[in-house]
């Protein structure tokens, strides 16, 4: 009825209605974000260090020992130390010292060197290639562990399903043992025997005595 009675007034309400009720929506809404931003801060945990990833020991699978007796186990919980002759066992540790050391690895000429001594470089070429390729052939039963090449170095790689007492001892003695329970993993580690038990090779020499120098500290 007012419509119809007044039109001209109804056509100049809405033209401040309009406008006002657009002004107050934006304000509802610019107050809504803030509030929202206010709790959102308010949730915000505090940033923590974090913490490097030590894996705890899975003696029936994917499993590498080198304090007491050399011992490996692959992804389906077979013993396959057996599959390690002399010469890879010598070259699978002289390639995880290096990675552990060196980070980039070992490179040819020494791990050639080292392990097969001053033969021809034809000789000693042909030798290292075919027993790299059976090391890698052994631990493609593991979940998983890699040799890789790169830049003219060796180094080998595990992925977090790898359990190797030597790493994680290495790990636990650099962040510092801080509780109960990595001490009691430390411990568990080192009563397992002596570090490369067995192994005497001149190049071997320095990290035992490393390692053992820290264990006692």
């Amino acid at each position: 009825q007012l419509i119809e009675l007044n039109p001209s007034g109804w056509k100049n309400t809405t033209k401040y209605l309009i406008p006002a009720l657009i002004v107050l929506l934006i304000g509802l809404s610019g107050y809504s974000l803030y509030r929202y931003s206010i709790r959102k801060r308010r949730n915000i945990p505090k940033t923590k260090k974090a913490t490097p990833h030590i894996p705890e020991e899975k003696s029936f699978q994917n499993n590498i020992t080198l304090f007491g007796d050399f011992h490996v186990l692959d992804n389906d919980g077979n013993d396959i130390t057996n599959l390690f002759t002399p010469r890879l066992k010598q070259l699978f540790l002289l390639i995880l010292l290096y990675s552990q050391k060196e980070k980039s690895g070992i490179s040819s000429n020494e791990l050639t060197t080292m392990i097969w001594g001053d033969d021809s470089a034809k000789s000693t070429k042909s030798l290292r290639s075919v027993s790299i390729l059976k090391l890698r052939k052994i631990l493609e039963n593991i979940d998983r562990v890699e040799v890789l090449f790169n830049a003219n170095k060796y180094s080998i790689a595990f992925s977090n399903d790898i359990y190797c007492d030597y790493v994680v001892c290495l790990q636990l003695l650099k962040n510092k043992i801080k509780d109960k329970g990595e001490f009691e993993q430390f411990y568990a580690i080192i009563s397992k025997g002596e570090i490369f038990k067995g192994e005497s090779f001149n190049w071997l020499d320095d990290y035992k005595t490393y390692i053992c120098n820290k264990i006692v500290d």
